[in-house]
């Protein structure tokens, strides 16, 4: 009986020992692809390592990694956080993890591991930038509604994406199942080759493949043209032989390079490989000027900034002059790719700028020789997937894109909706002086709920900018102690355009009756019939901005001094003003203010404040001066 336990456990010592070797060998394996970019067959041996030692975390770890680099953001989620919760991952694969948990919207989570990783690498700029992207994702949905969206048919493609127009339709670039051509080792699908296709009457037409001079046998595009049609230059993978051997470089990997064309004769001919290019790094992702004179595109040549950076080569009328890195205002230590040039924007996809997850859209408009800050496109064009390759058509109100939100890169058609934002760019300055005020503070409110969206603090020279999105109704508020609050109420609904506002903030110091009992602010334009003291439309219209004055400012009481002119009796115009005071303190009641903070008192001629006394002989204009209504502050 003992003799019998003992083979039983020696075969099963045997089995769970060829089940490890077996397992290990795979992980072997698997690596080895992966080192040579073989993912499809990587995945392949890690998940059957898995299936023989579940407990394997090398296994977990690769296919993890593997799933990344195939864009399969679910599937490398899972499988990092199955090696995570084993407790012995890196701080490195805690942030590749955290970037999987970005893609699948749980940016609350993923926060929490990028801030570990920054405990032991705190100089990086990309885990920053991802964790300012986490903690401001709302920021990033704002316009949910702005746009509507529709896919483009698969045709019979597993992927397409870097949409261009190309006469009646638009050209793209997109892969199929191999059916006996060549594989390409990162999938195991075809290589990638430029189609077209036309919309007609509201429906796509078949595709059809671009041109057999420029389709070859292994990857062709994205590609882009100049503004004719006439020229093209669109990526390769970089070969010899006639493009029937691919080109390696000396760790045995083929790179990308980029091709011109010409369109003679209705034939795209002379192919010529540009001057730049290597087979020591790609450059790939062209967009043309419409004049053909500048060419942006993506590359990992040595000296750049990142893993891929953005560059513009000019030509000189004879040749196309060395790339120039666009710098690290677009450029990032991640991936910069597939620019899109639009007039003086450029738009371009980045997963090292703060994004909701993978890749993200962002656009940069070129202002005095310089690029600005790169904005990204967010919700509902960017997603937590990978989302690039956008192109606007003429009227900048609809375009394309490319993404792969739903597991495989789509082709996706926008239409912006007739919405626009308002862009406030604000100053404070006091009332008297015109000088600016700093430290002012500016409060951003929703005008229906009364919630505060926002707070900022003018800078030292007295300047705010603010955002205001579209189909809402906004209240601005200026506040710094011992001025009377300004405000701004502004509705950015049905607003079409995008739009810029300069906005002044024209802040009076107050003053109280007891400080300075000289101290008067006037009220324009209070005007009133002959011998009459209703309050007039027109003076409605002037005494509305007193009622938001009070409104902005609860703790002000004030009284309001009335003033007539000379003509009439002195005893006639006292009793005149008296009332047209307290018709004024009438309307402030009947808009909401509560009578308590309200006193009236009539001043008739007693401060006239030109030469129209008793008996002078003036003219009307004169006359209308003395004429004016103010107040001054009792409490504050």
């Amino acid at each position: 009986m003992k003799k019998r336990t003992y083979y039983t456990l020696l075969l099963f010592l045997a089995a769970a020992l060829m089940f490890s070797c077996s397992s290990k060998y795979l992980v072997k394996g698997g690596s080895n692809d992966y080192e040579n970019l073989r993912y499809a067959d990587a995945i392949e041996k890690f998940s059957s390592a898995l299936e023989k030692d579940p407990e394997n975390e090398e296994a977990m770890k690769m296919l993890a990694r593997s799933y990344e680099r195939v864009h399969k953001y679910s599937d490398s989620k899972k499988y990092y956080e199955m090696f995570v919760a084993k407790g012995n991952a890196e701080p490195a694969d805690k942030f590749e993890y955290a970037k999987m948990l970005m893609s699948s919207d749980e940016h609350d989570k993923a926060e929490l591991y990028i801030r570990e990783y920054l405990q032991t690498n705190t100089d990086d700029k990309v885990a920053h930038s991802l964790l300012e992207a986490c903690q401001f994702i709302e920021f990033f949905k704002d316009d949910t509604a702005l746009y509507q969206m529709e896919k483009l048919p698969i045709f019979t493609n597993l992927s397409m994406f870097s949409p261009v127009p190309y006469k009646d339709g638009i050209a793209f670039t997109a892969e199929r199942i191999a059916e006996g051509a060549a594989e390409n080792p990162w999938t195991n699908n075809s290589y990638y080759d430029i189609y077209y296709a036309v919309k007609r009457d509201g429906a796509w037409g078949t595709q059809i493949p671009f041109d057999l001079n420029i389709n070859g046998k292994f990857h062709e595009g994205p590609i882009t043209f100049n503004g004719d049609g006439t020229k093209a230059i669109f990526t390769r993978s970089s070969n010899f032989n006639d493009n029937k051997k691919q080109a390696l470089d000396e760790d045995d990997f083929n790179n990308l390079f980029l091709y011109e064309a010409e369109l003679i004769d209705g034939n795209w001919t002379n192919i010529t490989e540009l001057p730049f290019n290597d087979k020591s790094y790609s450059c790939m992702h062209p967009t043309l000027s419409p004049d053909g004179s500048m060419l942006f595109f993506s590359s990992d040549m040595p000296g750049g900034i990142g893993k891929n950076d953005l560059y513009i080569s000019t030509h000189n009328g004879q040749q196309w002059t060395d790339p120039v890195n666009l710098g690290d205002k677009l450029n990032t230590p991640e991936d910069e790719v597939f620019p899109v040039l639009r007039g003086n924007e450029l738009f371009f996809a980045s997963d090292g700028l703060p994004s909701l997850g993978g890749l993200d859209m962002f656009v940069s408009d070129f202002e005095d020789n310089a690029w600005n800050k790169p904005r990204n496109m967010n919700y509902p064009l960017n997603s937590t997937s990978d989302d690039f390759s956008m192109i606007l058509l003429d009227g900048d109100t609809t375009g394309y894109f490319a993404s792969n939100r739903e597991g495989i890169d789509r082709i996706y058609q926008y239409v912006k909706k007739p919405s626009g934002r308002v862009y406030i760019d604000g100053t404070a300055r006091e009332e008297e002086t015109g000088e600016v005020l700093s430290n002012v503070k500016v409060v951003l409110k929703n005008n229906v709920t009364g919630e505060v969206l926002r707070e900022i603090i003018t800078d030292e020279e007295g300047k705010f900018d603010l955002v205001l999105l579209p189909e809402r109704m906004y209240k601005i508020e200026g506040i710094k102690e011992g001025y009377f609050r300004e405000s701004y109420e502004r509705s950015t609904i049905n607003q079409y355009y995008d739009e810029e506002v300069e906005l002044l903030f024209s802040m009076a110091e107050i003053v109280t009756v007891g400080e300075d009992p000289l101290k008067r602010y006037a009220l324009n334009k209070i005007y009133y019939d002959l011998n009459d003291h209703r309050i007039r439309q027109d003076a409605a219209l002037e005494l509305n901005k007193l009622v938001t004055i009070l409104q902005d400012n609860p703790t002000l009481n004030i009284r309001i001094l009335s003033h007539t002119d000379s003509r009439a009796s002195d005893e006639y115009n006292m009793d005149l003003s008296e009332r047209r005071a307290q018709s004024v303190v009438d309307y402030l009641e009947q808009k909401g203010i509560s009578v308590d903070r309200l006193e009236s008192k009539g001043m008739g001629e007693t401060q006239l404040i030109n030469e129209c006394v008793n008996g002078a002989t003036c003219s009307d204009a004169k006359h209308e001066e003395n004429r004016r209504t103010e107040f001054v502050v009792t409490k504050y």
